[in-house]
């Protein structure tokens, strides 16, 4: 996958749980170095948009499974039953 290939993150990185309000989404971090790779996965068949409360976070996506990914300054699209990765600006 040429993902992984091009985030030592997403292969070496250290894998951390992040809490979510919402049980039907799984979400953790791969760090590695100086790169944090965010991960989202919808468990369920409907689009979720889940919101996040630092405004200033940058980031850049890098995988989305939607079709249309419409990204937004302050939430995310995690389409039904896909997954949404994005590359942190530290």
């Amino acid at each position: 996958m040429a993902i992984r290939k091009n985030h030592l993150a997403l292969t070496q990185g250290n894998i951390e749980n992040v809490i979510c309000n919402d049980p039907s989404v799984l979400i953790f971090t791969r760090k590695h170095a100086q790169q944090q790779i965010l991960v989202m996965h919808n468990l369920t068949g409907v689009d979720v948009i889940l919101r996040h409360e630092d405004a200033s976070f940058e980031y850049t996506t890098i995988h989305s499974s939607s079709e249309n990914p419409s990204p937004k300054k302050d939430s995310f699209h995690v389409p039904a039953y896909g997954t949404l990765m994005v590359d942190v600006k530290m």
